[in-house]
């Protein structure tokens, strides 16, 4: 059997650069990458689209879909604080208006919301699909403008 001196050396380095590897997947808090505050509120506001989705073609189920619009409205008040992702990558001098157009859009977001929760308790179910529309056109603006695919 060949003998490899340099394989103990290069699975130790290997077993050294993993913490590193790992590192490359955080934001500069630590966090991974799918796991940041920003990225859990919005992945409430993704469930919260999916469910909303199926709940408003019932209107039996508007106390359901009430409750699936308090917690995006919690999820989008904790969002609009943390800066997104892609402001990392613009020019230090246009980041402060990124940040603030993304945040405004955020804004947007919720003023969509409250609009849907009034629709839903006065249990005008055309209304709240239609307003989900609005919902639906925001989310795919801010997907294009505020995030790296």
């Amino acid at each position: 059997m060949e003998r490899r001196p340099h394989l103990p050396g290069l699975l130790a380095l290997s077993l050294l650069a993993l913490p590193l590897l790992a590192a490359m997947n955080q934001d500069p808090a630590g966090h991974d990458a799918d796991e940041t505050p920003l990225m859990l509120q919005m992945q409430v506001l993704k469930s919260g689209m999916k469910g909303l989705r199926r709940s408003l073609r019932d209107p039996q189920q508007n106390d359901a879909s009430l409750e699936v619009v308090l917690e995006m409205q919690a999820a989008s008040q904790l969002a609009k604080v943390e800066p997104p992702q892609m402001a990392a990558q613009v020019p230090e001098a246009e980041r402060p208006a990124f940040v603030a157009a993304y945040r405004m859009e955020m804004v947007e977001t919720q003023k969509v919301l409250l609009d849907l929760e009034l629709a839903l308790l006065a249990s005008d179910s055309e209304n709240a699909q239609a307003i989900y529309q609005r919902l639906k056109a925001l989310e795919e603006e801010g997907h294009e403008h505020f995030t790296v695919e």
